[in-house]
Parts: C-alpha cells; structure tokens; sequence
C-alpha cells in the first residue's frame, strides 16, 4: 500500500512540463511490467477510431497528444467479479484561468493529473489477494492551447 501512495504522490507532483500524457503513458507501461497487469495505448488515431470526441476536442489546441491506457488484471482460475476503475489525468489545465482567482490556485492546476495517478496506484496494489478481475482506464491530455509546456509551465 505505501508504494501505491508513493506512486500517487510522485505522479501528482511531476511537473506538467515532465510529465506529459505521453510520459504518464510511458510510467503507466513500467507499472504493468513491474505488476503483471495487461497494457493498452490508445493514441490521438486511435482515439479518433473510438469516436472520444471529449477527450481530443478539450486536447485539440496542445502540442501534446491525449492518451488513453488501459490496465487490465485477470486472476488465475475464475474471476468471482469485476472492477473497473476510471482515473482523469489532466496534466495541466488552463481551462477557464481568466476566471479563477489570481492566488496560488494556478500553481495547483498541475494536481488535475493526480486522479489518473490515484487510479494507476490502484491498478497496480489491488492485484494482491484478489479473485477479482480488474480494469483501469486513465484519460490524459493537457489543457493548455499552443503550448509545448516547456516553454509555458
């Protein structure tokens, strides 16, 4: 359970200029090695296929592409149920900025990604005396139209 905190808060604090959809994808791969679980990546393409409008319309204006993962835990013998898990990883959000308050908010906004990273802790420590199959699916993108984020984080 400590290493599934340390994973959240890890994730949670990475800059947004680090950790991209594409990072967090890449942390998602290690995780599944490391843990047994089953992978899938979805990039903008397949995204497209699926019809996830939501997810590459609030993505359209970054220079980053979202990512869809999917982790998957099937047990040895018979699964006596299923659990899905579903985490929004934002990796920066600058939607609506002009409304929010100019205090210290703004420096919080990366910590939208924090939900994808509460999710892939789980995925990964759940597997542990459980009968249950599991899938997680975390949605990631950045908010921030135009911007690489190494020039805007």
């Amino acid at each position: 359970m400590a290493e599934a905190c340390v994973l959240t808060r890890d994730v949670g604090n990475a800059p947004p200029s680090y950790l991209t959809a594409e990072g967090m994808a890449e942390v998602a791969q290690h995780v599944a090695a490391s843990r047994g679980l089953a992978i899938e990546l979805f990039d903008r393409a397949a995204l497209v296929e699926l019809g996830c409008g939501g997810l590459l319309g609030v993505n359209a204006g970054s220079a980053h592409e979202p990512r869809m993962i999917k982790l998957t835990y099937r047990p040895t013998g018979t699964s006596r149920g299923h659990l899905a898990l579903v985490g929004k990883g934002i990796m920066y959000d600058a939607g609506g900025i002009n409304l929010k308050p100019g205090d210290a908010m703004h420096l919080l906004m990366k910590h939208d990604m924090a939900g994808a990273g509460a999710i892939l802790a789980m995925a990964a420590d759940l597997r542990y005396g459980t009968v249950d199959s599991r899938t997680a699916f975390l949605f990631t993108r950045v908010g921030l139209a135009g911007c690489d984020m190494g020039a805007c984080a």
